[in-house]
C-alpha cells in the first residue's frame, strides 16, 4: 500500500497509524505467517481464489516461487521457498495431467543459446496461445525453461501451427501434434523429445512428519523413563498396564497444551470406560509450577514430570516440540502419534475409545 502523498513517508506517524494499521487489521504482516494464494483464470478476464481447495494456502509466507512440470505429466507443479524457513515446499499438480498439451524447448544459435526473449505462438481452434521464454520470474526464481501449452481434454491430434520469433529476429514456423514434446533449434528445425513420466515422492503423512522429530518410532517399545508422580490424582508409578494408552507430553509454558489438556480431560472418562489409559508427562525443567498448573485446570488424569536427562529418549536432536501424544498398544509398542489439538485429533481419539 503506497503512501497517499509525498509527506507520508515510511517512518512518520501518519504513515504508521493509518496505512500500516490497515495492513495489520487485514491480517497482513512483514514477519511471515501470511497464507500463500492461488487464483484460477475463469477465461473471461476474472479469477477465482482456489487457494484453500488447492492445498497451496500455506502460512509459510512464500517468497521464491517457480513453476515447472516436475513429473513430465503435462501440467505445471509449484515450488515455493518461504521467507523464514529452510524448507522447500513442492506442490504436485494433480488436476490437469489427463489433458492434452504441447511442450516446446528452445535452443538458440544466432540468438543466445538459452533463447531468452523468444516468442512462441501455438494456434488452436480455441485461439492462439502466446508464451515468452523468460530468464526469471518472481523473487530470485527461475521456472521450467520448457514452454507448456495446454490443449484441454480430448483435443484433436493436430497438426497445430507453431511459430517462433527468435531474439535475433528470425521467425520460423512448424507443425506439432497433440501430446508432443519438441526441441526447436534456431535455424536447424524441429526434433521430437521422448520424455518419461516421473513419479514424485509421496508426501509424508502428518504422523510420519511427527516421528521424524522423535527418538522413538512406530513399532518400538516405549522407553523406560525417569518419571515422578505429580498432582492429587496420581497415586502410582507409571507403567504399561496391558491396555492401549495415550501418553501426552506437555509443558506449563506451552500455549497449545493449555488448549489441548481440557479437551483430553473431557475425553478421559470415555477413554477409561473403553479401557484406554491416559497419562500426561510434563517436560518442564522447573517442576515447581506443575502441581498448581494441574490443579488450576482441574486435570484429573494421572500426570508425571520427566527428568531432563531422559528428554533424548523421546525427542530427537535439540528440538523439543509439545504438545505430543503417543499411542501405545497393550504391549507398550508405539503405534501412532498426534501433535496439537484439532477436530481431526478429537475424531481420532473418540474413534479409539469407541473401537474397544
Amino acid at each position: 500500500m503506497a503512501a497517499a502523498s509525498e509527506q507520508e513517508k515510511a517512518g512518520n506517524s501518519t504513515y504508521q497509524n493509518e496505512h500500516m494499521a490497515q495492513l495489520f487489521e487485514e491480517g497482513m504482516s512483514f514477519s511471515g505467517f501470511e497464507r500463500d494464494a492461488l487464483y484460477l483464470a475463469r477465461g473471461d478476464g476474472t479469477y477465482m481464489d482456489v487457494s484453500g481447495v488447492s492445498g497451496l494456502d500455506s502460512i509459510s509466507d512464500g517468497r521464491g516461487l517457480a513453476f515447472g512440470d516436475l513429473d513430465n505429466d503435462g501440467d505445471l507443479d509449484v515450488v515455493i521457498v518461504p521467507v523464514q524457513e529452510a524448507a522447500r515446499l513442492v506442490y504436485r499438480n494433480n488436476v490437469g495431467q489427463d489433458n492434452d498439451f504441447v511442450r516446446v524447448a528452445l535452443r538458440g544459435t544466432r540468438s543466445a543459446r538459452d533463447a531468452f526473449g523468444a516468442v512462441v505462438k501455438l494456434e488452436t481452434s480455441r485461439g492462439t496461445q502466446t508464451k515468452i521464454k523468460a530468464g526469471g520470474s518472481g523473487f530470485l526464481s527461475y521456472s521450467d525453461s520448457r514452454l507448456l501449452f495446454g490443449l484441454g481434454p480430448n483435443a484433436p491430434d493436430g497438426p497445430y501451427p507453431l511459430s517462433v520469433l527468435w531474439p535475433s529476429g528470425l521467425e520460423e514456423r512448424y507443425e506439432v501434434e497433440s501430446g508432443e514434446s519438441v526441441l526447436l533449434v534456431e535455424g536447424e528445425g524441429l526434433s521430437k523429445l521422448h520424455l518419461e513420466r516421473l513419479e514424485l515422492p509421496r508426501p509424508r503423512t502428518t504422523s510420519e512428519r511427527i516421528f521424524r522429530t522423535l527418538a522413538v518410532g512406530v513399532g518400538e517399545s516405549f522407553p523406560e523413563l525417569a518419571l515422578t508422580p505429580v498432582g492429587a490424582y496420581t497415586k502410582t508409578a507409571f507403567g504399561v498396564s496391558g491396555r492401549k494408552m495415550l501418553v501426552n507430553f506437555w509443558a506449563t509454558w506451552c500455549v497449545p497444551c493449555a488448549v489441548e489438556m481440557p479437551e483430553l480431560e473431557s475425553l478421559f472418562p470415555k477413554l477409561e470406560a473403553a479401557g484406554v489409559g491416559l497419562v500426561g508427562i510434563s517436560v518442564d525443567t522447573n517442576t515447581a509450577a506443575v502441581p498448581g498448573y494441574l490443579e488450576t485446570r482441574q486435570i484429573s488424569y494421572p500426570n508425571y514430570t520427566l527428568a531432563e536427562s531422559d528428554f533424548g529418549k523421546i525427542f530427537a536432536g535439540a528440538s523439543l516440540t509439545v504438545p505430543l501424544t503417543l499411542v501405545l498398544d497393550a504391549r507398550g509398542k508405539v503405534i501412532d502419534a498426534f501433535s496439537g489439538w484439532s477436530a481431526e485429533t478429537r475424531s481420532a481419539l473418540e474413534a479409539l475409545a469407541e473401537s474397544h
